[in-house]
């Protein structure tokens, strides 16, 4: 949604111009949270609703808002409730403070995090290091493993869903954005969900895998390619099927799907590191309900490290950047 619409029975303010709309917006979730939360800063938007930046006012700390109507089509707030309460304490995930339902509404807040990856990648002229690569791709193949270890599959990875932690954290991988994960084992029973057909695309078409466009069922095995997908894209900053144009959407997603079902291995992986191919071939062999071996998967990531003698110091191209911007405006004219 753009905005969030006055509540029936509210009064109606009239809109003359862009600034009183937000402060209107501002007026009327303070109303809905019980001044438990200021409001400061709009965020972003998705399908969902919008995310704001605020000040929890019984700490005096900032903290992250997402918001949502009750009655949401494809309501995603109290999934990701669950989401935090099963992933609490897990290093790479954030905290939720707290869930309010009122007026209508749906508000979570939780822990302030830093920029995207895809922000970063921006930031750093849209290709990292390949040192850099390696040191996040490490940190969301474990993120994603400890999310597997407790039953669930995340099912919408991307950069955009990857933040750098702030303060203490900042060099910390963290994941966001669980709406669409769901859980692909009992915890009790162990018995996994059925390979089933007919499914329509969950996530996101870039990085979907290969079994996600056919139809199938997503487990364990379809988050990895997604990452596989995205060490890509770190990795030279585009992805072979970005840019097709299409009449539609669906129509978009079978070419997408076609290029990756097409695209041979050496092209995909040309000019990276032989193991890329290597972590991927497996990924592509897992049959649905097995279980990944994540220790093997690390282990050709560390592999890279010893090759090329890299440190493993969390210190990114960001770094670099950041200094290097700093020293050319501190330095007199």
């Amino acid at each position: 949604m753009a905005n969030v619409p006055i509540i029936q029975g509210d009064p109606i303010v009239k809109i003359t111009n862009k600034e009183e709309k937000e402060d209107d917006r501002f007026e009327i979730l303070s109303s809905i949270i019980n001044h438990r939360f200021e409001i400061l800063k709009r965020l972003g938007s998705g399908s969902f609703g919008e995310v704001f930046l605020a000040k929890d006012i019984t700490t005096n700390l900032l903290c992250a808002i997402k918001t949502e109507r009750n009655d949401s089509k494809h309501p995603q707030l109290h999934i990701e409730q669950q989401i935090f309460l099963r992933m609490k304490n897990c290093l790479g995930y954030p905290s939720m403070i707290t869930l309010i339902e009122e007026k209508g509404f749906i508000i979570l807040a939780m822990d302030l995090l830093g920029p995207s990856l895809e922000d970063l990648l921006n930031f750093c002229q849209r290709k990292f290091s390949k040192k850099t690569v390696l040191m996040l791709i490490d940190q969301a193949i474990l993120r994603i493993q400890h999310m597997h270890e407790r039953f669930l599959i995340h099912r919408d990875l991307k950069p955009d869903n990857f933040l750098m932690g702030i303060k203490q954290k900042a060099n910390i991988l963290h994941v966001i954005d669980f709406g669409l994960c769901k859980q692909y084992r009992d915890p009790i029973t162990h018995i996994h969900i059925s390979l089933t057909y007919g499914k329509s695309l969950t996530g996101t078409a870039r990085y979907a895998s290969i079994y996600t466009h056919q139809g199938y069922e997503q487990s364990r095995r379809d988050d990895l390619e997604s990452l596989i997908y995205i060490l890509i894209y770190l990795s030279k900053g585009e992805l072979p099927w970005m840019g097709i144009k299409a009449s539609d959407k669906r129509k978009k997603y079978e070419l997408i799907a076609m290029k990756k079902m097409n695209i041979t291995s050496n092209e995909l992986f040309k000019n990276l590191p032989k193991q890329y191919k290597i972590i991927y071939n497996y990924i592509r062999s897992l049959t649905f309900n097995e279980k990944p071996d994540y220790i093997y998967i690390r282990s050709q990531i560390r592999s890279i490290f010893l090759k090329y003698h890299y440190k493993y110091d969390y210190i990114y191209d960001w770094y670099y950047m950041a200094k290097r911007m700093k020293n050319i405006l501190d330095k007199p004219e």
